[in-house]
């Protein structure tokens, strides 16, 4: 991969870390606060930062996003709770709506803060793995970043 599109893919799966990271944290806040609307803001700003990061590392195919693999294989994010396909999905809203009413499962939107479980529009998501897997991304792509200005 160009070292130009390296860098700017991993400033941005940076940047992506620190929003979901930002909106767990708010998350916890917004628990203790009693305030619905600000939980349930932060758990979509964790969500859509966590879809954004699958789609960074897991876009669809495509010859011209090949750089995708090898970013990964780079990352050692292979094997990570990030490439959930349901991860992806999270920003077709409309597409889930549709999901959801043919067939229900569960709730729309449903939060255990004690298991620290999400289901939204029928996908569960365990945040416990996706928050570390996260937090980890977001280490190895610094220490890329770093390698990559040794570089030059």
């Amino acid at each position: 991969m160009p070292y130009r599109r390296r860098s700017i893919v991993l400033a941005e799966i940076e940047r992506q870390c620190r929003h979901a990271m930002k909106a767990y944290q708010e998350t916890a806040a917004a628990r203790q606060a009693r305030n619905d609307a600000a939980l349930w803001y932060s758990l979509e700003a964790l969500l859509g930062a966590a879809a954004h990061l699958h789609q960074l590392l897991w876009p669809p195919p495509n010859p011209a996003v090949a750089w995708a693999a090898e970013l990964r294989r780079a990352l050692g994010m292979e094997d990570s709770p990030l490439a959930r396909k349901e991860l992806g999905a999270v920003l077709d809203l409309a597409g889930l709506v549709d999901d959801w009413a043919v067939n229900p499962d569960g709730g729309v939107r449903w939060f255990d803060g004690e298991l620290a479980t999400l289901r939204y529009y029928g996908r569960v998501f365990e945040l416990a793995p996706l928050l570390s897997a996260i937090a980890e991304l977001e280490a190895r792509a610094a220490r890329e970043v770093r390698n990559m200005r040794q570089m030059v």
